[in-house]
């Protein structure tokens, strides 16, 4: 019994230090306010090659039913640590910028601008 506690409390602590999985699909969202600044054929190149770079759509956005599932379902992404793997993470945060660049070009109406539907 002692054992099984030692190495419940050695696992727990082991996982203490990652980041949970909500932190990082939260950080996954980017604000598009930046990208405001640019102007919009400087901003379309710039999505163009951040799209090509991790081989995504133009039209790529964060994947918000698994980052709801997850939440649902399980109720516990707050202290699942994140295992993806490096490649995963980075795509993730791709999608991010990719979705706030489009919705910023959306919202100036720029030409090349992608329909993103996002609120706020």
């Amino acid at each position: 019994m002692l054992t099984r506690c030692l190495l419940a409390i050695l696992v727990a602590l082991s996982l203490q230090g990652c980041r949970s999985l909500a932190q990082n699909l939260d950080a996954e969202y980017t604000s598009s306010l930046p990208y405001d600044r640019v102007e919009c054929g400087q901003l379309a190149a710039m999505r163009n090659r951040e799209a090509a770079a991790y081989g995504l759509p133009r039209d790529a956005r964060v994947d918000q039913d698994w980052a709801a599932s997850v939440r649902r379902h399980t109720g516990l992404a707050t202290h699942i640590p994140d295992y993806r793997n490096r490649t995963a993470k980075e795509r993730g945060a791709a999608r991010g910028r990719i979705e706030a660049m489009n919705y910023s070009m959306q919202r100036r109406a720029c030409p090349g601008a992608v329909a993103v539907g996002r609120e706020g």
